[in-house]
């Protein structure tokens, strides 16, 4: 993994990822360089990657807790593409 990987993750919507490099030469000045995702697959190898790796990153232990219990929501399979629970989305009819 890159030493200059940013990711921004809002699990079940959205993932940005950047490597910043210097672009045609060695040295230089670092450039941006990334994609931004909606796509189902995608968040759900991001949410995988980061939820892999949150171990490797000094935290208290509420907020790893927090971090780890949101991705999992997110990848259970009884959540819609926003990543709420399916039972919050149920309406009743009459």
């Amino acid at each position: 993994m890159p030493r200059s990987l940013e990711i921004l993750l809002v699990p079940g919507v959205l993932v940005a990822a950047a490597v910043h490099a210097p672009i045609g030469a060695p040295a230089g000045l670092p450039v941006p360089l990334g994609f931004l995702s909606f796509g189902e697959s995608v968040l759900r190898r991001a949410e995988a990657f980061i939820a892999e790796r949150l171990g490797a990153f000094r935290m208290e232990d509420a907020l790893y807790d927090d971090l780890h219990a949101a991705l999992a929501r997110s990848t259970s399979a009884g959540d819609d593409a926003t990543g709420v629970p399916a039972s919050l989305g149920e309406t009743e009819t009459d």
